[in-house]
């Protein structure tokens, strides 16, 4: 039944906006770039109201999915008996009320059926086949995969994962468990404090889970989905953006394995291919005897960002939705005939100033789902903006009149049927429209992560990402060895409409190199993305104009050639490397002790429950259990900007006590309820439980792995009582 549930509500999640965006912008987009928007604009509003419903009854469970359930199935019924448009697109006789939704439903396939037979989506049928395959492979891998009485994971998932999986057994079994409408959620890392990070893809999960499948199964699914979303987003967005099938193909290979200088050394170590997984050459140039290593500022697309940062897996897919709505709201055109339309799609100033609606909705959705990503879809559409005050590019053709060129989302010579109404320049208005929404929404969802930057010096400082140990010029060679400096070149090859996309992208990049927004400076790579999507896409349609201009010379046909597929090559070595990387087996994450002491304690211990763990990132308690730390791993509570120092010292203080009346006078001055020993407390404090002066009169409630003590206030008034 929990397969069922979860099916119909991701289903339903995704069609409801599908068919709204058909019904309201199809002609400026095209069914596919209606799809995929659809799917994540599904995926963030049905986790939205899945969270509101939860709110007014106080919690995740099956009948509040069955309720959101039942709201997204009626808004998908709703919405697809009164699409207009399908009924004038394919000149069907009028529907019967009672034949509209099926009827609507084959009207639908036949779209997809026709615009799905173009030559330039053959690229993108095999884009979704491979993502399919490649990231199905990836999630079952990286994603407590079970072997024997081991769960394992792989690369930067390894490391990550136990936050995310603290999180989201936080909402489904403990702290968060009871939702407010009125307060935020708290921290599961530092017991007492609000949560300051964005948690919807998180809570997204947790909706899966609740409603019976594993936590495993709830991280594949969306996972997968959206993984496959972001990749076909990639290549609609750049077959917009350069009017090329073959630069919107090459643009996702060149995301995927873009890197820097670091897979020269292997070349010149000679690393075996079958070891390169214990070698990191996409942050990492090695000396020859593999002694020492120069750190590289980058990060793989898949290894560190779309595996183990879940936020990345669904902000990606937001923002080149916005930044495809935007390019085609921005330029007034419409996609060129890629049906064989007998009638006119009307396309007028209603049309254009929704994609402006949906664009400034989807990114005011951002912040709770990555922050960072939302400073780089605002350079972007701040930029924008202000190259459309000089010069506002509108187009006005009659409804007998030939439209002559196109922004070139599809290459077709076919006569275009699409009556596009005269657009007028209301730049106020429209940019309005975007601003407005975006504000309303984004405003509220940022007022979580104020306390957060004020708390610390390290958030939004105005300093150059490279430092003093490199120039610019040196840092990005070493990233991403050519792609930024032919990504300069490539400015050549676009027309003044093209270029005023690419300024956009640039100016997330400059920006990005004089601010960083976190303590970590390499957090800022989250939002480089967004200036990779653009940039290689700039960059496949100039070596793609390039090749053809020297194979049409017969006599270096040959060369030009193998030049060209050696670039490619060189470009894509080190991010190439670290992928077949990521594809190999992983390591042990937890064991079957692990996983029985999580269950013993969601079973035995309170649901707002505090624990003192150790620092250790991976732990049972948290990880497994979703229990509120009281203080997690060092490394996450700095990154969020919490007050940690005083909690480190007094966890070790109670860890290592000798004298039992200190250590219990220690933990009352504290809100913790329980106490987990794991292996690597018990071997870092030289503990052993029953021996020990402090811990051998405590009251153990588990020991088994792990030596869990009882430490609430009434426990250790009893024990208080003895000692006296």
């Amino acid at each position: 039944m929990g397969y069922i549930i979860v099916g119909l509500w991701l289903i339903t999640s995704c069609l409801a906006p599908f068919f709204f965006i058909f019904d309201c912008v199809y002609g400026l987009l095209s069914f596919y770039e209606c799809l995929f928007i659809g799917i994540i604009s599904g995926c963030i509003v049905g986790s939205w109201l899945t969270y509101f419903i939860a709110g007014i009854f106080g919690g995740l469970g099956t009948f509040v999915i069955l309720v959101a359930l039942s709201l997204q199935f009626a808004a998908c019924f709703f919405q697809l008996s009164r699409i207009d448009k399908l009924k004038r697109l394919l000149a069907e006789p009028k529907l019967t009320r009672s034949q509209r939704v099926l009827q609507k439903l084959n009207l639908l396939f036949q779209v997809w059926r026709r615009e799905s037979r173009q030559p330039n989506m053959i690229g993108l049928h095999l884009i979704i086949i491979f993502s399919f395959i490649l990231f199905s492979h990836l999630f079952d891998s990286h994603t407590l995969q079970k072997h024997g009485l081991n769960y394992y994971s792989a690369g930067a998932t390894w490391s990550d994962m136990s936050f995310h999986l603290q999180l989201i057994n936080s909402f489904v079994y403990n702290e968060n468990k009871y939702i407010s409408l009125f307060s935020l959620p708290k921290s599961p890392i530092f017991a007492g404090f609000q949560l300051s990070y964005p948690f919807l893809p998180d809570f997204h999960c947790a909706i899966l889970l609740s409603a019976g499948i594993s936590v495993r199964e709830s991280i594949i699914f969306p996972g997968v989905i959206l993984a496959c979303t972001t990749l076909s987003l990639l290549y609609l967005f750049n077959l917009r953006f350069t009017g090329s099938s073959f630069a919107a193909f090459s643009s996702v290979i060149l995301t995927i394995c873009c890197g820097g200088v670091g897979g020269f050394s292997w070349i010149r170590n000679g690393h075996p291919l079958h070891e390169i997984h214990y070698r990191d050459y996409i942050q990492s140039f090695f000396s020859p005897d593999f002694s020492s290593r120069r750190e590289l500022f980058w990060f793989s697309f898949l290894g560190h960002v779309m595996m183990p940062q879940r936020s990345s897996l669904y902000v990606f897919p937001m923002a080149l939705s916005i930044f495809l709505m935007l390019i085609v709201a921005t330029t007034s055109k419409s996609l060129p005939e890629i049906l064989k339309l007998e009638t006119f799609i009307t396309i007028g100033l209603k049309e254009q100033r929704l994609l402006y609606l949906f664009s400034g909705i989807l990114a005011g959705l951002a912040p709770m789902v990555q922050g960072h990503a939302f400073i780089g879809i605002c350079i972007f559409a701040a930029i924008l903006a202000l190259i459309e005050v000089y010069k506002i590019f509108s187009i006005g053709v009659s409804s007998a009149k030939k439209v002559e060129k196109t922004i070139g989302n599809f290459l077709s010579q076919r006569k275009l049927l699409i009556n596009i109404q005269p657009f007028e320049s209301q730049y106020v208005q429209n940019w309005l429209i975007f601003g407005i929404p975006l504000l309303l929404l984004a405003v509220p969802q940022l007022m979580l992560f104020v306390g957060r930057v004020q708390s610390s010096s390290n958030f939004l400082v105005l300093k150059q990402i490279w430092g003093n140990s490199h120039s610019i010029i040196g840092l990005w060679y070493d990233a991403l060895f050519l792609l930024p400096f032919l990504g300069i070149f490539a400015f050549e090859s676009l027309t003044w409409s093209q270029r005023k996309i690419y300024i956009c992208f640039w100016a997330i990049f400059i920006v990005c190199n004089r601010v960083i927004f976190t303590p970590w400076e390499k957090d800022n790579i989250k939002v480089f993305y967004l200036w990779i999507f653009g940039l290689t896409g700039a960059i496949s349609l100039l070596l793609g104009r390039i090749l053809f201009q020297l194979i049409q010379l017969k006599s270096i046909r040959i060369t030009a050639i193998i030049f060209i597929i050696s670039l490619y090559s060189a470009l894509m070595l080190s991010g190439g490397l670290s992928s077949v990387a990521e594809s190999m087996p992983g390591s042990t994450f937890i064991d079957e002790a692990d996983v029985l002491a999580a269950e013993f304690v969601n079973q035995n211990t309170e649901h707002d429950a505090v624990f003192l763990i150790s620092d250790a990132h991976i732990n049972a308690v948290s990880t497994v259990g979703g229990k509120t730390s009281f203080l997690g791993y060092a490394g996450w509570v700095s990154s969020h900007g919490y007050p940690w120092s005083e909690r480190y010292w007094t966890r070790n203080t109670i860890m290592s006590g000798r004298d039992i009346r200190e250590t219990i006078k220690k933990i009352k001055q504290t809100n913790i309820s329980y106490v987990a020993l794991d292996p690597r407390s018990l071997r870092e404090f030289n503990i052993d439980v029953d021996t020990h002066p402090v811990w051998s009169k405590m009251k153990k409630i588990y020991d088994r792995k792990h030596a869990i003590f009882d430490v609430r206030p009434q426990t250790l008034a009893k024990i208080e009582e003895t000692l006296n």
